[in-house]
């Protein structure tokens, strides 16, 4: 058995392999489940691959595209963007703020009026460099219109919490901004132009997102599967896994990090406190097998903002990949968010989501539906709150004098993605390699 070495790596998923992999040796890979991938995992079942949720590869980065084709080669296929909006019984566009066609008159009129009145109050270019919260944010962005149709009831969804409790620090890339004439345009007419960072996006042909983890595992090496680790010591720098004591130089966590920080013995009282005030959602993922062909055809995922679903969002396994289901079938993901302290029954869960589904059209009655299955994810969402910033900086002095490298999105604490994933990993395994 492998009792020291120059780094280790806690966790295999795309963040704990993709730093193995440009270490290239001297490295060794815990991680907890019997399989890899964390939550860029796939789950095979009657015919049909699903997901730990959608997860899709958004490449603008030159080295990270290459990355990812290097191992997925020709299973890999780009896909034009085609996502919805389910509100007022009917299907828009995404995003909701460039797409108001379709919705009833007194809607849009509402969206518009809102939109131009906080345009005279708000000096949009700014709004980010102010210390103003999410909830303010929405409004002086796109008025009290949008607000009220699709902003606040959607993000009180799938935050758990009101929007007056977040921050805009996440915001970046993540909502697309229209100008006036592209509201107006999209309101009265089918919006031509595409919006967002995601108007495209990469997945692959076959396997699920799990063809990518397992390109990237066979190009590394020393992956120890069902090995948790359980306690931390910093001071003499070696973890005990599976009752196992293994020295390390350098650790490289992607862990969750209030997990991460659980494991350490002795954690000093103020980074204790600063874990204590980390915040998040938690998500269950259920996975739906249809007997029923092309369902919503074409159609890549919907966005639900009206209380009466308990979903936030229905995606399509089918119609990023006809090969992710047998002949003449479909397949679903659904996401229900929740706090992470109040996880629904499985049971009630589904029995809910089956309504939902059936209420909003998306299946029948006569559908045959061949299968449900629960994947919890316990930490989905980062909440950007007032505590998150402040918290993170005294967590890190912490880590960073240990010679703690926390990454991926929830060993970073962020809302992030896979090619973020790749760059951070590749900055962490360039950064122990120099200090070599």
């Amino acid at each position: 058995m492998l009792n020291e070495m120059k780094t280790l790596i806690i966790g295999a998923g795309i963040s704990g392999l993709s730093t193995a992999y440009h270490l290239k040796d001297d490295y060794l890979i815990l991680e907890k489940e019997s399989t890899p991938g964390g939550l860029c995992r796939s789950v095979k079942s009657q015919g049909f691959t699903f997901d730990y949720s959608g997860h899709f590869i958004h490449l603008r980065n030159d080295y990270a595209k290459n990355f990812i084709f290097s191992f997925l080669g020709n299973n890999i296929k780009k896909i034009s963007r085609n996502s919805c909006i389910y509100s007022n019984k009917t299907l828009t566009q995404y995003p909701y703020q460039a797409n108001l066609f379709g919705l009833p008159d007194k809607v849009i009129k509402e969206c518009i009026s809102g939109l131009i009145q906080a345009k005279k109050t708000s000096k949009r270019l700014s709004l980010l460099n102010q210390n103003i919260t999410f909830h303010d944010w929405i409004l002086r962005t796109f008025g009290k219109g949008f607000a009220k149709h699709f902003f606040f009831p959607y993000n009180n969804k799938l935050w758990t919490v009101s929007t007056k409790i977040l921050t805009t620090d996440w915001i970046d890339i993540f909502i697309p901004q229209p100008n006036l004439k592209e509201v107006i345009n999209g309101a009265y007419s089918e919006q031509k132009k595409s919006f967002g960072y995601n108007a495209s996006f990469y997945y692959p042909e076959k396997g699920g997102i799990q063809a990518l983890i397992d390109s990237i595992k066979a190009k590394t090496h020393n992956l120890r599967l069902n090995s948790p680790v359980s306690r931390i010591n910093v001071k003499n720098k070696y973890v005990i896994s599976n009752g196992n004591k293994i020295y390390y130089k350098n650790l490289v966590s992607t862990m969750p990090l209030p997990e991460l920080l659980s494991s350490i013995e002795g954690l000093p009282k103020a980074v204790l406190s600063a874990k204590n005030k980390l915040s998040w959602t938690s998500v269950d993922c259920i996975n739906v097998a249809v007997k029923k062909q092309n369902l919503q055809k074409g159609v890549h995922w919907i966005y639900f903002p009206e209380k009466d679903f308990v979903f936030y969002r229905a995606g399509f396994y089918h119609n990023f990949t006809i090969k992710s289901v047998p002949p003449n079938c479909s397949s679903m993901y659904i996401e229900v968010s929740y706090q992470h302290d109040k996880k629904p029954g499985k049971s009630s869960i589904v029995k809910k989501v089956i309504s939902g589904l059936k209420q909003s059209g998306l299946i029948n009655g006569n559908d045959d539906i061949l299968e449900t299955q629960v994947l919890s994810i316990p930490y989905a969402y980062v909440i950007y709150d007032k505590n998150r910033k402040k918290a993170l900086k005294t967590i890190n002095t912490y880590l960073k004098h240990n010679n703690i490298h926390s990454i991926g999105r929830y060993g970073s604490w962020k809302y992030s993605y896979i090619e973020e994933s790749i760059l951070d990993a590749k900055s962490t395994a360039d950064l122990i390699s120099k200090n070599e």
